[in-house]
C-alpha cells in the first residue's frame, strides 16, 4: 500500500496538523478520500470483516453501558448480527500487506514500529461503542458504511495511562485533575463519517460511536512509551553498569534490620542518588532511544574466526577507528547474545547512531546475526 500519513490528515499540512491537533490535543476529521479506499481495497483481508476473521486476529465484543467481552473468531459473526460491535486486534501481524501503513505512521511520529498497531471495527445498524476514552492515539479510517460519533475533549485528566471503559470502575483516578469522572457528555460535538473519512482522536478524548448501517473500519493505534518512562529507563540502564549500584536494597526498607546493615544501605542509596543526579544532567534523547532497544545480536562466526575481524585494524576492508577497535576487542570474547544498550555502555564515546551502523554492517557481512530467542 502507498497510503501516507498525509492522506490521513488531508487537507491540513503537517505543521497545521501537529500544531493544532497533535500538540493541542484536538480531534480532526478529514473528508472522504477515494484514493485511501482504493489503496486499502487492494488488500483482500481488508475488503470485509468475514475475510479478516479468517486470519489469526483476536476479537472482543463492545456493547452499550461499557460492555466488553472476548469472543472466538468463529462465533464473532453471530454476535455481530445480534447488534454487538466487533473490536478486532492484531491486524498488523495477521495481515502482512497492511504493515506498510504502520511503517509510514512510525516514520511520521518518530516511534518504533512495535509501538504502532492496526485494529478493525465492524458493526451493524444501531450498534454502539458506549462513552469511553482511550490512553493511546488513534486514526480511525472508515472503509464501509456510515457512523455517528459524539466526541468531547477530556477536562478531567491529561495524558491518561489507562483506558476508561467501565463507568463504575475507573482505573486512572489518581492522575485526574478533577473528580468525579463524568458518566455522560457535557458538551459533545457530533461528527458524521462516510467511507474514506479519517478521524484523528488524541489520547483521553471522550467518544461514543454508533453504526448507522453495516460498517467496517480500520484503526491505527499509536502507543509509544511516555517521556517519564524513557528518562527512567535510560537512567536505570546507565546506573546498572556500575556493580555497586546493582546491589540488593538490604536494610533499606523497614525498621527491623541491624544498624550496620541499615547504615550501609543508606550510604549506598546516597551514592546511587548522587550518581543519578550527575547522569541526569548529561542525559540525551538518544540515551532514551537506546534504553528501549530490545533486539539482541550474537556472533555468527566461530570463536576462532572472530579475531580475523580485527586483522590490521580493519573490518574485512572497512577501517575502524580506535573507539570501535577497543569495543570489538571486548565483543570477540562474548559467547552469548548482546544488545545495543550494552554496546553503548561499553563505549560511551560512540554515539548510538554510529553503534547501530556498525552492528548493521556486521549483520550485513554475516559476522553478527539477530538473535530470535
Amino acid at each position: 500500500m502507498s497510503i501516507t500519513p498525509h492522506d490521513l490528515i488531508h487537507p491540513l499540512d503537517v505543521d497545521a496538523f501537529v500544531r493544532d491537533h497533535v500538540l493541542a490535543g484536538r480531534h480532526h476529521l478529514s473528508p472522504p478520500r477515494e484514493s485511501v479506499l482504493a489503496e486499502l481495497a487492494t488488500v483482500p483481508e481488508l475488503q470485509c470483516i468475514d475475510r479478516l476473521l479468517r486470519t489469526p486476529v483476536k476479537v472482543q465484543l463492545f456493547g452499550s453501558k461499557g460492555f466488553r467481552a472476548p469472543c472466538p473468531n468463529h462465533a464473532a459473526r453471530a454476535f455481530l448480527d445480534e447488534g454487538y460491535v466487533l473490536y478486532v486486534t492484531r491486524v498488523h501481524t495477521a495481515v502482512p500487506a497492511a504493515r506498510d501503513l504502520v511503517e509510514g505512521i512510525c516514520t511520521f511520529f518518530g516511534v518504533h514500529p512495535r509501538y504502532v498497531r492496526l485494529e478493525a471495527f465492524a458493526g451493524n445498524a444501531g450498534a454502539i461503542s458506549s462513552m469511553h476514552y482511550d490512553h493511546d492515539v488513534n486514526f480511525h479510517v472508515l472503509l464501509r458504511g456510515h457512523k455517528r460519533w459524539r466526541v468531547e475533549a477530556n477536562a478531567h485528566i491529561d495524558n491518561p495511562l489507562e483506558a476508561h471503559h467501565a463507568p463504575g470502575n475507573p482505573k486512572d483516578e489518581l492522575h485526574a485533575k478533577s473528580l468525579p469522572l463524568p458518566r455522560t457528555f457535557c458538551h459533545p460535538q457530533v461528527l458524521s463519517m462516510a467511507p474514506g473519512c479519517c478521524l484523528f482522536l488524541p489520547s483521553g478524548y471522550w467518544h461514543e460511536v454508533e453504526s448507522l448501517g453495516s460498517t467496517f473500519a480500520l484503526n491505527i493505534v499509536i502507543d509509544p512509551p511516555r517521556v517519564h518512562e524513557l528518562v527512567a529507563q535510560a537512567l536505570e540502564n546507565k546506573l546498572g553498569w556500575t556493580s555497586r549500584h546493582r546491589g540488593f536494597a538490604l536494610g533499606l526498607l523497614g525498621d527491623g534490620a541491624p544498624p550496620m546493615l541499615q547504615a550501609h544501605a543508606v550510604a549506598t542509596f546516597e551514592e546511587v542518588r548522587k550518581a543519578a543526579l550527575e547522569l541526569l544532567s548529561t542525559l540525551e534523547p538518544e540515551d532514551a532511544s537506546v534504553a528501549l532497544e530490545e533486539q539482541r545480536y550474537r556472533w555468527s562466526v566461530l570463536p576462532a574466526d572472530r579475531r580475523v575481524v580485527l586483522r590490521d585494524g580493519e573490518l574485512e576492508g572497512l577501517e575502524l577507528d580506535l573507539r570501535f577497535r577497543a569495543l570489538m576487542e571486548q565483543l570477540v570474547r562474548l559467547e552469548g547474545s548482546f544488545d545495543l544498550r550494552q554496546l553503548c555502555a561499553w563505549a560511551p564515546e560512540v554515539s548510538a547512531e554510529e553503534m547501530l551502523a556498525l552492528v548493521l554492517e556486521l549483520v550485513a557481512r554475516d559476522i553478527l546475526e539477530r538473535d530470535a530467542t
